[in-house]
Formats: structure tokens, sequence, C-alpha cells
């Protein structure tokens, strides 16, 4: 028996079971969805980077009472007419098909709309304080702006102390997606237990996630935001705090604590997720976090442990795709030293996400959920929590099963950073921290065997990718213009195995191919000096080996893209 924690909330056994029966129900709605173009994305009216998934229903999840389109829709059959397309539902001025997407009215099922960003919601009138809107009282009983607040009893003791983190007032770059990432230091003047996070939001419309991160050792100290990727480097891997679009903070287990201080994380790094498709250029944001601690140890260290799956290639238009991940028995049995206790479990996906279960498994054979997500809600995330919190063994192993709904996408959707992309993983919190040797485990990132390619390790090269990004984007222009300082630093790269040859082509072209703005600009920028480069080579013998094309034919191309499937952890 466990409690299920929501924003807030707890729920009773009756509760619970009220709930299953609604969300069989609700799930059914989704066949509705296939009827309306964009019907996945329809933003919520009031709260950015939140989407409202039961379009036709005055709830944002769907079921219930029916909104103003809801009733036009069943009118119409539940199809997508034109009739439907060129009715303003909501009477905001707009067509239901401008709002969704379709203002030509040429949709059909199955397509994928011309339109897919720049939406808004055929059933409430917006703006909501226009002239026009701000008199349909009948929409402002249910349509609901607020954030729950956050609510933890033991920030508030009189032996808890609080500190907030937070970027300076910063220019949000107007691409897509943003890596931003701040060293700062943790209380350290004596021996604490970090108990509680809370985020602070100053730009809801662009923020997409937060992570707290202790560092071990920081030899590379930057109090300043700087560009980064899904991991913040400088051996900062200690995951302190966990914040993305529909939690409200984190209170933790009354038994444990993440150690900082004297004999804890000294420092840490909070990285901040932009999520900017529209590329606004006058967007700043100066969010961060707020951290509760106190000196009043409890019995236990926390930590978080990550699993799931990162090889993800999500065919396009289709109704359901499930995919396996976790961390199997040979993992767990180098990994966990003794008994651990699971007290929370949060399972992420992105939009494309349906549903996602991660279990427990013992050597028996025998399963425990940690966490079932039936309907899972990309900006209604739950909090799964245990009053009993769950024991895991040496040789138990961890399964997630992540299940996608692509039929609003025309491409195929892989593993990436970008909220257009996907992820299947848990956050598993955890005590005691010591128990646990490693904070990862993604299914087959345990293997210990090195795999090279050409000279290139690729286990090694997500870590090395990181630093040399930072300098090379910092010495090199992605403009095409060569500045003198860039030539040794990007000589210097091209020596290195992993930039050179068929692994070179192979990210390269993933880059291109996926539209990753920020590594297509870190090949520019390591290119820009090339021309200068070969001037070198022919005075002197100390520029990179083989400055010439390769091709993939080097090495069988299917084995060779398999192997960096498997084993890389490069952030394209």
């Amino acid at each position: 028996m466990y409690v299920m924690v929501s924003r807030g909330r707890k729920f009773t056994r009756c509760t619970l079971c009220l709930l299953a029966v609604c969300m069989g129900t609700c799930f059914a709605y989704s066949q509705y969805q296939l009827q309306i173009p964009n019907a996945e994305t329809v933003p919520h009216p009031c709260k950015p980077n939140y989407m409202w998934k039961g379009v036709g229903h005055q709830r944002s999840n769907g079921g219930g009472e029916r909104n103003p389109f809801g009733r036009a829709f069943y009118a119409a059959g539940k199809t997508w007419t034109r009739d439907l397309c060129q009715a303003d539902s909501d009477g905001d001025g707009l067509s239901n098909g401008q709002e969704l997407g379709d203002p030509g009215c040429v949709w059909t099922l199955g397509a994928v709309p011309n339109r897919t960003t720049g939406l808004s919601h055929p059933g409430v009138c917006q703006p909501l304080d226009s002239p026009t809107c701000a008199n349909k009282t009948d929409q402002l009983g249910w349509v609901n702006c607020s954030y729950t607040d956050f609510k933890c009893d033991a920030a508030n003791k009189t032996d808890t102390m609080n500190t907030t983190f937070r970027l300076p007032v910063t220019t949000v770059p107007a691409n897509a997606t943003t890596y931003i990432c701040m060293t700062f230091d943790l209380p350290s003047d004596k021996e604490y237990h970090l108990i509680a996070f809370e985020p602070v939001i100053d730009n809801a419309n662009v923020m997409h996630h937060i992570l707290l991160v202790g560092c071990q050792d920081v030899t590379h100290e930057v109090y300043q935001p700087f560009p980064c990727s899904m991991s913040p480097g400088y051996n900062c891997s200690g995951i302190l705090g966990v914040w993305s679009v529909g939690l409200n903070g984190m209170c933790y287990d009354e038994k444990a604590g993440f150690r900082i201080g004297q004999k804890g994380f000294k420092k840490a790094v909070i990285q901040v997720h932009w999520n900017n498709p529209e590329r606004y250029s006058n967007y700043t944001d100066s969010s961060g976090i707020i951290i509760y601690y106190t000196e009043t140890l409890r019995p236990y260290d926390a930590g978080v442990f990550v699993t799931g799956q990162k090889s993800l290639n999500i065919p396009p238009r289709q109704e359901r795709v499930a995919v396996e991940g976790g961390c199997p028995i040979d993992c767990t049995a180098a990994i966990i030293s003794g008994p651990v206790y699971v007290n929370a479990i949060y399972n992420h996906m992105h939009y494309l996400g349906i549903a996602m279960k991660t279990s427990v498994i013992d050597i028996g054979g025998h399963e425990k959920n940690l966490a079932d997500d039936k309907v899972y809600s990309y900006d209604s995330p739950v909090v799964h929590t245990f009053a009993e919190p769950i024991k895991v063994n040496k040789y138990d192993s961890f399964a997630s099963t992540c299940v996608y709904k692509s039929t609003s996408r025309s491409e195929y959707t892989y593993f990436g950073e970008a909220t257009s992309d996907e992820m299947c993983y848990a956050f598993i919190w955890y005590y005691p921290k010591e128990n646990f040797t490693s904070n990862v485990c993604i299914i087959s990132k345990c293997k210990t065997v090195e795999v090279v390619v050409e000279g290139c390790n690729l286990q090694e090269f997500s870590s090395v990718l990181q630093q040399v990004f930072i300098n090379v984007t910092s010495a090199c222009s992605s403009l095409g213009i060569c500045h003198p300082e860039c030539i040794p630093v990007a000589n210097e790269v091209k020596k290195q195995p992993c930039f050179k040859g068929s692994v070179d082509l192979y990210y390269r072209d993933m880059a291109r191919t996926r539209s990753n703005e920020k590594y297509i600009s870190f090949y520019k920028a390591l290119d820009s000096c090339d021309e200068e480069l070969d001037n070198i080579c022919h005075e002197s013998n100390v520029c990179a080996e083989g400055n010439q094309l390769w091709s993939l034919s080097s090495v069988p191309t299917l084995f060779l893209i398999n192997l960096l499937m498997i084993y890389t952890n490069v952030p394209f």
C-alpha cells in the first residue's frame, strides 16, 4: 500500500479506485483526438508550456462537461467538418480552423496539419482579459489559471534554513532549445542535509525544466550563465533537485536528506532548459531554485537514481509505440552494494508520451510497480511516494516501458534535449546513498567493455564532447570568420580520433538530420579556420592527420550506428 501524491494532494484507497475507473473512461476520449487537427498539442489559455489535452472538455485532461467547442464537435457528429472548421465556437474572432492550425479547412484524417505552432484553444475565448472575452462569465468557473503552491512542513521548522540560487537577468536566445548552466556555492561551514527544493520561475513562457546537480570537484567554476547540454559536466552528476512543468517542488522523505557541506557537496550547478519554439528574441529570464536545508541531520543520506532508455527511434503517424528500457540484473549486481529503499519516483517523457510504467523485479521474477502512469501527461506529472519505502536488493533489476503516440508527426522522433524530441526517464529517490555506486543506469550503459571505432572510444566520447564544445564555442565563430585564437583550439580537437573519420561524419550527419542547431553551430565553429589549417599543413607537420573526406564505408554502417546508439551519451 502506498500513497500517490499528485501536486500536493493525497488519494485514499477508495479515491484510487474511482480514479482508475475515470482513467479508463478518460483514455477512451483520445480516439476523438484523431478527428481533430493538432488536438494533442492545444496550449492552455493561461498557463504557458501546459497543454489542454481534453480539447473538447472543461477539464484540461478531458472528461466531464464539454466546452463550447466540444459541444459543436459533438453536434457535427464528432468529425472535423468544413462547417465546424469555419465556425468560431468560443466567440473570440478566430475560426476553429485558425485556432487549430487548419485555416484553409483542408486537413483530413491521418494527415499532418500544415501548421503545428501558434495554436490556441478553440473552446476558450482568448485573451481572457480582452473586452470580448472578459464578459464570458460562463468560462471563468472552469478555466483555472492558478498553479499549486509549494507545501512542505519540514521547510517551515525553526532549524530549517533556505538559500535562493537563480540566474541573473539573462537574454533567452531565439532558438527552439537552449540549455544554460551556472555554478553556485552551497553552504559549507558545517554538515547539512538538503531536505526540500522549490522552483523560482521568472519567465514561464520558456521554462521547461531545472536541475540542481551537486559537483564533486569543480575545476572550471563558472559563476555566470554559460551554454551547456543535458549533462552539466565538470564532475557534476549528483542530482539534488528536479523540477519540470507541472511540479511545484519536492519535499524529501523525513528519514533522509542530501548531504551538503563539509563532508558533502560544496558546489552545485543549476541547469535551466529554455523552450522557445516560436524563436522570440525579446525574452529574458532569471529563474532558479530555493533550497531548504538543516544542520539537524537525518538518519540517512539520500540519492537520486535515473533509469530508462535513450535509444529512441519513434516512427511517425503511429497510434502506439512502446519502448522498453531499464537497468538489468548484470548492472544492478555491479552497482548496488547493499539494500536501498525507494521512497519516491517520477516518470518523465515529453509530449508524445501517453503512458509509462517503471517496476523493480527481484531475482525470482516477482515484479513490484514503482510508478504506473496509465495516462501520462507531460505538464501534469505525478510524483509517486511511498509511506513504506520499497526495498531493492543487489540482484533486483529495474524495468521501464514508455508508450508514445506519434500521429501528429510526419518524421521520426528521436531521443534529444528539445521538447520536440523525446525522453524515457524514471527519476528514483532512495536511501542510503552509499549503497548505490552509480546514479545512472540506462539499459546497456553499465557494460564495462570498451568499444573503439577507428581509435575513438565511444563510451568516453560524451564526456569529451562537453568540454570540447565549451572550448570551441568560446574561441571560434560559427559565422565563417576565422579568429586567430581558434586555430590552435580547432587543430588540437581535430587530432582527436572521435573528431576524424567515420565517427566524425556520423555525428555531423546526426546533428544535421535532426536539425540540432546547437551542434550544427558547433561544427561550423570547429571548421571556421579550415583554410588556415590547410595552409599550416603545407608549412609544418603539426596539423591534424587526415584532413580529407572520409566515407562510412570504412566501417560497416549498420555496425557503427548500432554501437553509437548503444554506447554513447551524446545529446544529438
